[in-house]
């Protein structure tokens, strides 16, 4: 398997692994539901993952300042899916949400359920407002989970360059995972 293949197929095996958690680690989501999950989880993404690509302390660090409780070992598994790292409970009024973060550097926010297409929309939107310079490199369905979209982006500001992949549900509301890597 090439390096960029490799890069890839770790986060979409960790896929199935990371929705089922979510749904079953995390407490239920308020009553009342703004009507953009797609938005929260770019945010969310945002403020986490991307902000602190490659640097596992310093996200650690925010989540515990933004007052994010850690999952219990037990919820880390199965997001980490045999990976070292720690895993962040980020459910609020708008779903269930998790931030993980690997130990080597990988990051991942994921949402149980949002708009495919709205959840590209919103990180692409970000992305621009935050004046980071983005290529989409690829784009494929997967080939185990027919109902997934996975899209590989190439960033950079400042310099610095890294890789997103965006993964989600296609058609309709579905779970979706961002996840950033140097």
């Amino acid at each position: 398997m090439n390096c960029r293949a490799e890069r890839i197929a770790k986060p979409r095996r960790l896929w199935i692994a990371a929705v089922l958690a979510l749904l079953a680690a995390c407490p239920a989501a308020a009553a009342a539901t703004p009507s953009d999950p797609a938005a929260e989880l770019a945010g969310l993404f945002m403020q986490s993952c991307n902000r602190f690509v490659g640097n596992a302390r310093g996200l650690r660090d925010w989540a515990v300042a933004t007052g994010l409780p850690e999952l219990p070992r037990q919820g880390e598994a199965a997001f980490l899916a045999g990976a070292s790292g720690k895993v962040f409970d980020a459910t609020d009024a708008a779903g269930k949400f998790v931030v993980a973060s690997q130990d080597n550097g990988p990051c991942s926010a994921i949402a149980e359920a949002a708009d495919g297409g709205a959840v590209v929309r919103a990180l692409e939107q970000a992305l621009h407002d935050s004046g980071i310079a983005f290529t989409l490199a690829a784009e494929t369905d997967d080939a185990a989970e027919k109902a997934l979209r996975h899209r590989e982006y190439v960033v950079s500001q400042d310099r610095q360059a890294w890789q997103i992949l965006v993964s989600f549900v296609f058609s309709g509301q579905g779970a979706a995972m961002l996840t950033a890597q140097r």
